[in-house]
């Protein structure tokens, strides 16, 4: 069975606006990587999502971070950690 969901978030961007103040465009991807990262990571998802296929979120382009992790097989919180880091591998 296959389900597409599309929807409208409205956050508190107070968080996200002081550790990005500068580009607004990186507070949206940064919240929308947030929000696919917690997604990803409920019993629900683990227990019988097989398989996701991202096609929009805040921007016009999938966050390469996303699209980096599930290229490597990783999840989206470690990806963005290792980003984080510097460590782009």
């Amino acid at each position: 069975m296959k389900l597409r969901f599309e929807l409208t978030v409205e956050l508190d961007e107070s968080y996200f606006m002081a550790r990005h103040a500068c580009d607004p465009e990186e507070v949206r991807t940064k919240a929308a990587c947030e929000f696919a990262a917690d997604l990803t990571e409920t019993d629900f998802w683990d227990q019988f999502v097989k398989s996701a296929k991202w096609h929009r979120m805040a921007a016009k382009e999938i966050p390469f971070v996303i699209e980096y992790a599930s290229e490597k097989g990783r999840s989206i919180r470690v990806q963005m950690e290792l980003d984080d880091l510097g460590a782009f591998s």
